[in-house]
């Protein structure tokens, strides 16, 4: 494409979590950049205790992104890419007894993700969720509702507790 004053750029639309859009120059100079969220359309929320990080689910995932308030701008931060359970839409970071949780409030189709992760350091362990039947392979109407018994992520059929109807 070519800019007003005639100089040719190049636009980059990267297919990642980020969403980025760079603009470069024909000559391989880096001109700017911009980040879209696709997940952005689901929800974000700010974290209460750190109220610079801003969340966004995004692919399954969920990115984070820095924001500077005094400059009115913001970047992206850290990106989640693999949440075990998936990203949900809605979400809600919530700090409670010394742990901070990550929240989802549903999703979309028969495969709603409602689920809690707990943040581990540098990521986001499964510690409870809806699990729906469909999505273990079963042909069966309402699901399991489970928690992380021993805290090792993943989820396991002693920690499922089974509901018949739709548990929210």
């Amino acid at each position: 494409l070519k800019e007003g004053e005639g100089q040719d750029r190049v636009l980059v639309l990267e297919a990642g979590l980020t969403g980025r859009i760079s603009e470069w120059l024909a000559d391989g100079t880096f001109v700017r950049q911009w980040f879209l969220s696709r997940g952005a359309v689901n929800g974000a929320c700010i974290d209460p205790e750190e109220p610079r990080h801003i969340y966004f689910p995004a692919d399954g995932g969920v990115m984070r992104f820095a924001i500077d308030y005094e400059n009115n701008s913001w970047q992206p931060d850290a990106v989640y890419p693999d949440l075990k359970l998936g990203a949900g839409i809605y979400p809600q970071i919530v700090h409670f007894k010394q742990h901070k949780y990550l929240c989802f409030a549903g999703g979309q189709g028969s495969d709603q993700n409602y689920s809690l992760y707990r943040w581990d350091s540098n990521r986001w362990v499964p510690s409870a969720a809806v699990v729906w039947s469909k999505s273990r392979g079963e042909d069966k109407p309402g699901g399991y509702w489970w928690h992380d018994a021993n805290n090792d992520g993943e989820v396991q059929d002693a920690e499922l507790s089974e509901y018949a109807d739709h548990p929210v």
